[in-house]
């Protein structure tokens, strides 16, 4: 990787590992294993940790989180064509430190 960190998130998706956030972090990793290279990605809007993660419909979810302040309602949705983050809805409490599964 890049950028080191803890806290962050990783998922799959078309067989690559994407690094999600982190303490400290808005940074996103993509790790390719066939090329065994990581190459950075568009950035998260909202700086977090240890947030749950999940793949929905080849799009990649970042939910809740700790910002170093205080856990977090927000949710983000990564669009892999466009390379953008965007926010996609509010949680009703915030959580952080969770798994988030697809099912």
């Amino acid at each position: 990787m890049n950028e080191i960190t803890y806290g962050l998130a990783s998922v799959e998706l078309h067989g690559k590992i994407y690094a999600i956030g982190g303490w400290g972090k808005q940074a996103v990793e993509c790790y390719d294993p066939v090329a065994g290279k990581w190459r950075l990605l568009a950035q998260k809007q909202i700086d977090s940790s240890h947030h749950g993660d999940c793949v929905v419909n080849e799009q990649i979810y970042a939910v809740g989180g700790w910002n170093g302040c205080k856990s977090l309602n927000s949710v983000e949705v990564y669009d892999k064509l466009q390379d953008s983050w965007s926010p996609c809805f509010t949680l009703v409490k915030p959580v952080y430190g969770h798994t988030v599964v697809a099912i």
